[in-house]
């Protein structure tokens, strides 16, 4: 609403108090406002007094203010004195800016083309970060084949053949992959090491439990050499049969000496060609020679046993056959009637392979090799031994070494009666009827001696009331 007095004054005020809106205006307004409301004599007398002590008021106030915002004052003058210089050299840059903008556009485009994702830069940049990010795993496979030798190299075959497995599933998964293939090459190699060392162990001094473990470390380094158990039954027995060999082959210094004396009986056969056909010829004792075959044969009985059993244990016979060779390995035999079973095993062992393979077990082949070997070395030094008594003793261990070997199926004294002690008919040989002028007596002797012993420790036994001694080992 329109003041009249205010419109009225209008030309003796300044533009600014009269200007509809402004602040000035309104507070002249409601200045003008407040005269209206007071007396003639107030205006007259105490409204000029409260005009100057208002001023002074103000006054003072603009001085304090002055006093304490010199500085700002100055500082605030002298930043707004730079507005214009600043805004002219943001205008300058803004002008340089659009003009390099096509040049930089340019730039953004060539670098877009140049290094996109299938670049080669960015992929050779994109294969350093994977490097660098999987370079800890990188360098456990690269340490897989010093693991697997250390395995290897402190006989841990268990932990080496874990090593392998994974390396094994590692070329399965990364085919291609170089470093995957330079490993598994090596660890392959380095297996090929493991197999010789359980070869080896195979071939040294074995109990029954580190031989089942070894087998099954074999069949695990080389699962694809054996199709079935008898080529890994046939490992098996030429590595024991190699530790046999190097047994004998330990006794070769008693050998060099029933050598020496065997050439000395040879001699002794022979009548002297120059000198006097009358004279004496120098016999040999066989001292020597008995020394030799007496730990010959001990080595043979302990050693062919522990084959034979261990081999049952490894590889045991599958199906039914297992009983019947049970059964036809621990029959009783009688010492006056040796069970000459190699039949035994081959029966067995060829229905087994009848029913299950065409292979029959090595053991076929392995025990008549051994008695091969044994009737060998009797034929070649018991002649040379005139001592009845030594060979008494020597037959009476080779009887106790076929009856060790005939609890498990192959007895093979009739194949000495035969083969090395020259007796005929050795079906005679049967219970009570012993041919008299039979040959080989000496066999017979023994046996009958023997046969004398059973009896004695069967009377022994009913007398005191425990098992007949008829099925002890040491009678079988």
């Amino acid at each position: 609403m329109a003041d009249p007095l205010l419109d009225f004054l209008s030309d003796s005020l300044p533009p600014e108090l009269t200007e509809r809106g402004s602040d000035k205006a309104a507070a002249a307004s409601a200045y003008l406002s407040r005269l209206t409301s007071l007396s003639f004599n107030d205006i007259v007398n105490h409204e000029p007094a409260a005009l100057k002590s208002a001023h002074h008021s103000v006054n003072l106030s603009l001085q304090s203010l002055a006093s304490r915002s010199y500085q700002g004052f100055i500082s605030s003058s002298e930043q707004l004195s730079t507005i214009p210089a600043s805004i002219d050299r943001l205008n300058d840059a803004i002008n340089a800016l659009k003009s390099h903008l096509p040049a930089l556009d340019a730039h953004l485009t060539s670098f877009s083309k140049t290094y996109h994702k299938s670049s080669p830069a960015l992929q050779e940049r994109t294969k350093k970060h994977t490097l660098a990010r999987t370079f800890p795993k990188l360098l456990d496979i690269l340490e897989l084949p010093t693991l697997l030798q250390s395995a290897i190299t402190s006989s841990n075959p268990s932990l080496a053949l874990d090593i392998h497995s994974h390396v094994r599933r590692l070329y399965q998964l990364y085919p291609t992959v170089p470093i995957i293939i330079s490993v598994t090459r090596e660890c392959d190699a380095l297996l090929q090491v493991l197999n010789t060392q359980l070869l080896t162990t195979l071939r040294g001094p074995l109990k029954l439990p580190t031989a089942i473990k070894t087998i099954g470390y074999l069949k695990r380094t080389s699962p694809d050499i054996a199709p079935g158990e008898e080529v890994w039954g046939s490992i098996f027995l030429v590595a024991r049969l190699s530790f046999l060999n190097s047994l004998f082959q330990a006794l070769d210094p008693l050998r060099e000496l029933a050598d020496a004396e065997r050439e000395e009986w040879a001699k002794s056969q022979t009548p002297e060609i120059n000198g006097d056909s009358a004279a004496k010829t120098i016999k040999s004792t066989g001292h020597q020679t008995e020394r030799y075959l007496k730990r010959w044969i001990e080595v043979f009985r302990e050693q062919s046993f522990a084959i034979v059993t261990m081999y049952r244990a490894v590889f045991p016979p599958s199906g039914g056959s297992g009983l019947n060779l049970a059964s036809a390995y621990l029959a009783p035999q009688t010492p006056i009637t040796p069970n000459i079973r190699r039949s035994s095993i081959l029966s067995a062992n060829v229905n087994d392979g009848a029913r299950n393979s065409d292979s029959p077990s090595p053991l076929v082949t392995f025990v008549p090799h051994l008695v091969t070997m044994l009737t060998s070395s009797l034929r070649n030094y018991l002649p040379v031994i005139s001592d009845k008594s030594a060979r008494e003793s020597l037959l009476t261990q080779m009887l106790y070494a076929a009856g060790s070997l005939g609890r498990l199926g192959g007895d093979f004294g009739m194949i000495l009666a035969t083969g090395v002690l020259g007796v005929d008919n050795p079906g005679q040989i049967n219970g009570e009827d012993l041919v008299e002028d039979a040959e080989g007596g000496e066999w017979v002797d023994v046996m009958q001696k023997h046969r004398v012993l059973a009896e004695r420790l069967e009377e022994l036994a009913a007398g005191k009331g425990i098992r007949s001694p008829s099925a002890s080992p040491l009678l079988s």
